[in-house]
């Protein structure tokens, strides 16, 4: 169910609907940002509850407006929230860029919950893929998480372009780092046997046979 949900340790704080929905989560662990995140979830709710209504009595222009406030709520999955983001029209480049953004953190979420299976690297290639087409990337807590991801999935299907374009920013944040050098190391050596076609040398095994 954590998995399920998005939650990446415990304890993990969140609010649900009845349906099992995620409505959101706390700012923190204390009973302060606890109340503080239940009072603008019903503020918000009783928005768009309102919202609704006025539509429902014939309000125009109105949709959109819903639309962003739903999208607060957290109430898109990635596919539902990819074809809106293709269905909606005109809107402003603030509105554009807080929608590519919200694609971004599902896509992750989705990277996240595909990586825990087995095998599911593979499955989560094809979204750490469509990220790196866009040229738009993560950042905060979901930065670090992306570029390993992709350097590793990269490796595996040996795309060098990938695979550099991950070690650098993985080199970039944590080439400071003594604990992650031995790894940074192994990775540079990888890199450049990639990029220099070289294939791996085949063991030699020599057979013995007794009394020979």
């Amino acid at each position: 169910m954590l998995g399920e949900k998005g939650g990446t340790g415990f304890p993990t704080l969140m609010f649900l609907d009845a349906e099992g929905g995620v409505l959101g989560l706390p700012d923190g662990r204390s009973a302060q940002a606890f109340d503080a995140k239940l009072g603008s979830l019903n503020e918000l709710l009783q928005k768009i509850a309102d919202m609704k209504a006025a539509i429902a009595k014939g309000e125009k222009g109105l949709e959109k407006k819903l639309f962003f406030l739903e999208l607060d709520l957290g109430r898109f999955d990635l596919k539902a929230l990819q074809a809106k983001a293709k269905s909606l029209k005109g809107l402003t480049d603030a509105q554009q860029a807080r929608l590519a953004a919200d694609i971004l953190d599902l896509q992750m979420k989705e990277v996240f919950n595909l990586v825990r299976q087995e095998d599911g690297l593979a499955m989560a290639g094809k979204i750490l893929m469509e990220i790196h087409a866009t040229g738009v990337f993560p950042t905060g807590r979901n930065e670090g998480p992306f570029w390993g991801y992709s350097m590793e999935y990269a490796e595996s299907v040996e795309n060098v372009a990938m695979f550099e374009a991950a070690f650098t920013e993985i080199e970039r944040m944590f080439g400071d780092n003594e604990r992650m050098a031995p790894m940074l190391a192994e990775k540079r050596a990888s890199l450049k046997k990639m990029k220099s076609g070289d294939e791996p040398e085949e063991e030699i095994v020599e057979e013995v046979v007794e009394g020979k």
